[in-house]
């Protein structure tokens, strides 16, 4: 076992602790002397047994509240951590909403695109029938012109002859 020597008050304390704890010993030792000073300086002189017990009241005021706060920080990561996982679930439920609307919007995309594209082809087709016809159209004005024109000319023939006789 070591031995640390504390000094509380002007006064002087040996304790043991386990090897390696003389660093936190002494600290604890220092807190200590300082809430010590504090308490002559505010009350005055007291007795060394009453000054020790107020030491003591002290620090189990302080370690009460700091169970207090350890339990509040306690409550306070389990809130957190349940707001955390309600955010969570609520985050993938959205993600999984989003991911259908998504998937639901890309098979429309699909349909209206082949509806596209066969509008597209029956446009296409229906404009080279609109050209088959106008073409057909064209030659059969082409030919009533010709019938026309020749027509004309055995009608102007004819005509000449029927003068002549």
């Amino acid at each position: 076992m070591a031995v640390v020597t504390l000094s509380i008050a002007d006064r002087h304390y040996k304790l043991s602790c386990a090897p390696g704890q003389e660093e936190v010993l002494a600290r604890l030792g220092q807190t200590l002397d300082e809430k010590a000073g504090q308490l002559l300086k505010n009350i005055g002189f007291i007795q060394e047994n009453q000054l020790l017990l107020m030491l003591a009241v002290l620090a189990l005021q302080e370690g009460q509240s700091g169970e207090k706060k350890r339990l509040a920080l306690e409550e306070e990561i389990s809130r957190l951590k349940q707001a955390g996982q309600q955010s969570g679930a609520a985050f993938k439920q959205a993600y999984e909403r989003a991911e259908s609307e998504k998937q639901e919007l890309q098979r429309e995309l699909e349909h209206l695109k082949e509806s596209l594209e066969s509008e597209n082809a029956l446009r296409l087709k229906q404009e080279e029938e609109r050209k088959k016809q106008a073409s057909l159209y064209q030659l059969n004005e082409d030919n009533c012109l010709k019938t026309i024109e020749n027509l004309t000319k055995r009608i102007t023939a004819l005509a000449e002859m029927l003068k002549k006789e």
